[in-house]
């Protein structure tokens, strides 16, 4: 027990409605190990993903932290009238994606597949000797149903601590918190419901809370069992690339979730006012805010109290003594739901990746799992062979600092639902100039090998165009560098992207050495090797001015052109761009053409 920890006489009964993501995954294992709380049970609802994600994360996170006596009691699909609102750009495509050492779920041990959410949850409040404390951490969805189906449970309701809302700015449009964001309606009913203590964890408060560096190598110091450890940080560390990529937030994640549970057993850590709260429930830019009166000027009766501040320190000694108590009972998977033995038996690698061809191309050379579950051409399979068989854990986008937001041949966006489409998580590392942008480059590779144990760094590189920047910034960072595509003729790569299946649109041109008719012709569109030297034919037959068969790198590599892949074997779902414009900016450098596209989707395969 943490020397902060409240003495109480008896464990409080609580119950945990989520929809588990990265930080319900958190609040999951607080509420089942903290020592002041007895967890009766689990609801899933539809919010970070869709239903099935959420159901099926809350199992994977309970087989995995080894908690005993619990139930997973399957809710609500959607909102009570608003269309479904998930945060795939946040947790990924399965809602907690960024490791591969969660089980698969064992959904007849642990999922009741006879009571649904709601008659779970009231069966478990009315049949307590004490009444019941519920942690919401997702939309408030089940527990709307709850209030408005069986009234008769609120007068049992002890506490009711709810993540969402917010005092000022959201985080999902500019006024509203996701939570409420995604079904408003019933944040009214329960905010308005009679519940006697409605505490409101807002993001305001949770924002303060915030997975550090320096948490996440005491998570790794303290957790007692190194893979769950592991499985901890892959998490976290997935969860912080998320956040800089959409928000640019770089110290790391808010871990929302799990301050509403500690709210339950440590209310004395909490700042908090008595206050009105309503919630927008119209279709306008304000939908899902939640007005919180805090100087009263409504005059209409207080409903909420509203958390403003929390002993950081004192919740980090609480969620990591849970962290270390559920080490010590974890069950850790032989074969999890991603790997398999080539792959665990491989080096550990992170892949410099902007979603590109070359990128895209080194990745499927030296990915295990591709050379295991993919039928290769013979040929082509003599040449992969020759590249050692690597484990690629996270994909890594290096950015000069100043211009992390603005690559405008590989745009964050879509470089990140090619990430979730391969289920491998991106890294966003922006590369400073002080004291030189080399040693930063140095750093950050360093920094990477910490926090994802990558002895290897593969790149799509085919040239040494930096002068020997790559070989000298991995020099003394124990990481060697890996470049299967390395002085390879360019007619061949062509021949092996088209092999491979390896479907990608050019989105940024060189004006000097592609001028703007061939630009033209060339951006957006799919492109092959066949296609390719048919504009270059068609260009030198119209323009006589250069001949481009013998003055272009036909793979772009000196900046001619930029690709994004769409498809590929190892992508779950296809990349489709639906509509896009042309521009050309100058640079110091030259002119470029490059590819606006207005709508980029992932269509499952």
């Amino acid at each position: 027990m943490s020397k902060h920890e409240s003495k109480l006489s008896s464990k409080i009964p609580m119950w945990l409605d989520c929809d588990v993501g990265h930080d319900d995954a958190m609040a999951l294992i607080l509420a089942a190990y903290h020592p002041s709380i007895k967890l009766l049970g689990v609801s899933s609802v539809s919010g970070n993903s869709s239903i099935e994600n959420t159901t099926a994360n809350a199992i994977r996170v309970i087989q995995a932290a080894g908690i005993k006596g619990i139930k997973v009691y399957r809710g609500a699909a959607k909102p009570l009238i608003k269309n479904i609102v998930q945060a795939s750009d946040i947790h990924g495509v399965s809602g907690l994606d960024g490791t591969d050492l969660l089980p698969i779920p064992d959904y007849n041990a642990y999922l009741d597949k006879d009571t649904n959410a709601v008659n779970a949850m009231r069966q478990a409040i009315m049949i307590s000797d004490v009444p019941v404390s519920i942690a919401a951490v997702g939309p408030l969805t089940n527990i709307a149903l709850l209030v408005s189906v069986y009234p008769e449970v609120i007068p049992r309701i002890k506490t009711l601590s709810i993540m969402g809302g917010s005092m000022g700015v959201g985080n999902v449009t500019a006024a509203a918190e996701f939570n409420i964001f995604c079904d408003p309606e019933a944040a009214h009913i329960v905010i308005h419901s009679g519940i006697e203590h409605i505490a409101l964890v807002p993001l305001d408060v949770t924002h303060t809370v915030v997975a550090s560096k320096d948490i996440i190598a005491r998570i790794n110091k303290e957790v007692p069992v190194p893979m769950f450890a592991q499985l901890i940080s892959e998490l976290l560390l997935f969860f912080s690339s998320m956040y800089a990529n959409v928000f640019g937030i770089l110290d790391g994640p808010p871990l929302h979730d799990p301050i509403a549970v500690a709210y339950l057993f440590m209310r004395d850590a909490f700042t908090e006012k008595k206050i009105r709260v309503d919630v927008d429930c119209t279709n306008g830019h304000g939908s899902g805010r939640t007005f919180c009166d805090i100087f009263g000027k409504t005059k209409l009766p207080s409903n909420c109290w509203l958390t403003t501040s929390v002993d950081i320190d004192r919740f980090w000694d609480q969620m990591l003594d849970a962290l270390i108590a559920a080490s010590k009972h974890a069950s850790m998977p032989d074969n999890s739901s991603n790997i398999n033995n080539a792959e665990s038996q491989a080096p550990r690698a992170a892949v410099a990746f902007t979603g590109g061809k070359d990128s895209v191309l080194a990745l499927h050379i030296v990915s295990a799992e591709f050379r295991d579950s993919y039928k290769i051409d013979s040929q082509l399979k003599d040449f992969i062979d020759h590249a050692q068989a690597l484990n690629p854990v996270v994909l890594v986008s290096f950015r000069p600092l100043d211009q992390k937001d603005d690559f405008k041949a590989h745009l964050l966006q879509w470089t990140q639902m090619i990430s979730e489409s391969l289920g491998i998580p991106l890294v966003v590392k922006a590369v400073g100039n002080e004291p030189s942008y080399e040693q930063c480059y140095r750093d950050a590779v360093c920094e990477l090998a910490r926090e994802y144990q990558v002895t290897k760094l593969v790149t799509g590189d085919i040239e040494d165009v930096g002068e020997g920047f790559m070989d000298r910034a991995v020099t003394g960072t124990g990481v060697e560098l890996v470049r299967p595509l390395w002085k390879l003729p360019r007619i061949q790569i062509l021949d092996m992207l088209s092999k491979l299946s390896i479907e990608y649109v050019v989105t940024l041109t060189r004006l000097e050495k592609l001028p703007r008719p061939i630009s033209e012709r060339l951006l957006g569109h799919s492109i092959t090797k066949k296609y390719l030297l048919e504009q270059f034919d068609w260009y030198d037959s119209h323009y006589q001015s250069m001949d481009l068969k013998n003055s272009v790198d036909m793979a772009g590599e000196y900046g001619e052109m930029h690709s994004m892949v769409t498809d590929c074997p190892l992508y779950k779902s296809k990349v489709v761009v639906k509509e896009a414009d042309n521009k050309i900016y100058e640079t110091k450098y030259g002119s470029y053409m490059y590819l606006v596209p207005h709508h980029v989707l992932n269509i499952p395969k």
